[in-house]
């Protein structure tokens, strides 16, 4: 009689050897959410570089290293076309070191003089330590204030994790 943990070692090893696609039955999906804010620094005409610290779920107090990509100033906004779309490329920065890793596409649309909200979505491009692996996504919103140099987020949605 073959034990079960036995039985799917074997289907795994199986089914590696042959190519076949292995569920994920080790993984876990748990909700994500984010709150930081910090400094907001011009780098060239068309990037900005983003630096802050706050919280987010499973990964407790984080360092937040993002670096905005602006493509197109002639986004469409609900008073007109004078948002900014751009990509996001960050990394939370956990305090025992794992980093998890993403990317948005977004629109800020001006509410003010060199002030914006941004909405977008997000997806998870890598990790380290338990974030190694991840997958996931959801949506942030966000606000710039370009006059101070300051910026928030605030993304929400769930993380793919490998169980164990």
């Amino acid at each position: 009689m073959i034990r079960k943990p036995h039985l799917v070692t074997a289907m795994i090893v199986v089914a590696g050897t042959f190519g076949l696609a292995v569920p994920n039955a080790f993984a876990v999906t748990v909700p994500f959410s984010a709150r930081y804010s910090g400094s907001a620094l011009w780098t060239s005409p068309t990037t900005i570089a983003l630096l802050g610290s706050g919280t987010a779920t499973q990964l407790g107090r984080v360092a937040n290293s993002r670096t905005v990509y602006l493509t197109n100033f002639n986004s469409s906004c609900p008073d007109g076309p004078d948002g900014v779309a751009s990509v996001n490329v960050e990394t939370l920065t956990g305090a025992d070191g794992d980093t998890l890793t993403i990317e948005s596409d977004d629109v800020a649309c001006p509410v003010g003089p060199g002030l914006y909200d941004g909405t977008g979505r997000w997806k998870v491009t890598g990790g380290t330590g338990r974030f190694n692996g991840a997958s996931g996504g959801g949506q942030f919103t966000g606000t710039a204030d370009l006059n101070q140099g300051r910026f928030s987020s605030n993304p929400t949605g769930v993380l793919t994790l490998r169980a164990g």
